[in-house]
């Protein structure tokens, strides 16, 4: 758990970001993945500075972006990428499963702890 301090500033920045993000999204098709990355910031902002069902909603939401994107990530691998790249920072089959490995087993423990919110809400 987080001090209040810690999440408001983690929250402040995150909306900050998302608030950039939407601001700089220039006028072409991508445009659309600015938008999405400020509302990916925005969830994360509403995440520190609630309690309760709608952290739970939220933090749920961002999860499952999470999870899309780690099975994203892991279909374009399979499709045309190396197996193995020699390097973390280059994409490669197995950077993708390390990548759903790290980030997606937490976001699925965390979507079926909280359930979307609809868990019960502990004090």
């Amino acid at each position: 758990m987080m001090s209040r301090g810690a999440r408001f500033f983690l929250g402040g920045i995150a909306v900050l970001l998302g608030l950039l993000m939407a601001l700089i999204a220039p006028d072409d098709r991508t445009r659309l993945f600015f938008y999405g990355f400020a509302v990916f910031c925005f969830l994360i902002g509403v995440v520190c500075f609630t309690q309760g069902r709608s952290r739970q909603f939220c933090g749920s939401v961002i999860g499952l972006c999470v999870l899309v994107a780690g099975a994203w990530y892991l279909a374009t691998q399979l499709q045309a990428g190396p197996l193995v790249s020699g390097s973390r920072s280059q994409p490669s089959v197995l950077n993708a499963v390390f990548f759903n490995v790290v980030f997606g087993l937490p976001s699925i423990a965390y979507i079926w702890r909280t359930r979307f919110g609809f868990a019960r809400v502990a004090p």
